[in-house]
């Protein structure tokens, strides 16, 4: 179960990571990281999954929730989070370990 944690967390890092540059900043919803995760567990029992250091060192974090809701954030080195992507119907897929080279 932690293999297709890490491997979910380091595509989602890699996704957020690649456009974060291309999102309009003012369009986001930005606190501190703790307003941010209070916000999330309070009105939608949102949770931290994982999270991953992207390549300009900001902390990509997934938070989900027992509903199926999940949102991205990503937590500057100044300890501002700011809320990326959002949406429903999360799932949790089976993914077979790449051993030997093998597809997933």
């Amino acid at each position: 179960m932690r293999t297709i944690m890490k491997i979910i967390i380091c595509v989602l890092c890699f996704v957020v990571g690649t456009f974060i540059g291309r999102t309009a900043f003012a369009q986001q919803m930005c606190s501190s990281r703790i307003d941010v995760v209070e916000h999330l567990y309070t009105n939608y029992k949102e949770h931290s999954i994982g999270m991953g250091l992207t390549h300009n060192g900001t902390v990509t974090e997934l938070l989900v929730s027992p509903t199926q809701t999940w949102t991205i954030i990503i937590t500057k080195t100044n300890g501002i989070s700011c809320i990326v992507a959002t949406g429903e119907a999360w799932t949790v897929m089976q993914v077979k370990e790449a051993i030997n080279g093998s597809k997933l």
